[in-house]
């Protein structure tokens, strides 16, 4: 991991760019290995799991938090949006516009990198 880490500082570097080491983190998944990674002198900081654009990552590599957390966002915007879904001024299709645009796509954000096998497995830690 050092060695593709110092290629990609070099390459870096030779086109202006400057990676920051305070600002890099490590995230290990599938390996034993524990040396410190190093951007110069400076090590890396080794974390258990972070969040990335929004979507959660972790060592295990699976989606199920990511699942469990893009749900709760979808009820989150659902629930903040229950004035809207009671009035009956406003038409079934018009809610159904505002439904997938303000509740399917925070749920659907980012799930074209879901793993498949944990999305259709029966996890009761996600679906509930």
């Amino acid at each position: 991991m050092q060695a593709k880490t110092t290629a990609l500082n070099k390459l870096s570097e030779s086109i202006g760019l400057r990676i920051h080491p305070a600002k890099s983190k490590v995230l290990r998944v599938g390996t034993q290995t524990s040396e410190a990674v190093m951007i110069g002198d400076q090590p890396l900081e080794d974390v258990d799991a972070f969040c990335y654009l929004g979507s959660n990552i972790d060592q295990e590599g699976g989606t199920s938090k990511e699942i469990k957390a893009r749900i709760g966002k979808a009820q989150a915007a659902f629930t903040t949006l229950r004035r809207f879904w009671k009035t009956r001024d406003i038409s079934l299709k018009t809610k159904l516009r505002i439904f997938n645009s303000n509740v399917k796509s925070v749920l659907l954000y980012g799930c074209e990198a879901w793993n498949a096998s944990t999305m259709y497995k029966k996890d009761p830690g996600v679906y509930q």
